[in-house]
């Protein structure tokens, strides 16, 4: 099978968009993913995928939570400004309304926001998969 009918057939999948977040002590991260998917209904599960690597591993790890911020058209300035300031090593959350909710960050602007706490880590080549048990939601 080839990788170029192996990616178009991953195209074809529908995705929510999402910033997902996460805050160990005064450090805290941030990345843009669609990789999130609800893995459990009792109790409700959630999970996301994290590229290896990401600073946002770490502490998603010292943490042992992260929260996710579902996000519509409306922020896509700040996803661009997310990507551009992370690649950067600058803070990528500045300029947006946050808050600590859950023990993770919300952003203000997000349609729908949930914080989990860390049920399992599983290798997934490049990624890591998080499965999260949700602890809040809005």
């Amino acid at each position: 099978m080839s990788t170029d009918y192996f990616a178009e057939a991953f195209d074809c999948i529908a995705y929510g968009s999402a910033i997902v977040t996460a805050k160990a002590g005064c450090r805290s991260s941030s990345l843009h993913t669609t990789w999130i998917q609800r893995a459990g209904e009792d109790p409700p599960m959630v999970s996301v995928a994290v590229k290896k690597g990401q600073p946002i591993v770490d502490v998603i790890d010292s943490a042992g939570l992260f929260g996710i911020n579902i996000i519509g058209e409306q922020m896509e300035a700040a996803i661009e400004n997310i990507s551009k300031c992370r690649a950067q090593g600058e803070n990528a959350l500045a300029g947006l309304w946050t808050c600590d909710w859950g023990g993770a960050i919300r952003i203000g602007d997000c349609i729908a926001y949930l914080s989990a706490t860390v049920y399992g880590k599983y290798d997934a080549g490049d990624h890591w998969i998080y499965v999260g048990e949700v602890t809040c939601y809005d």
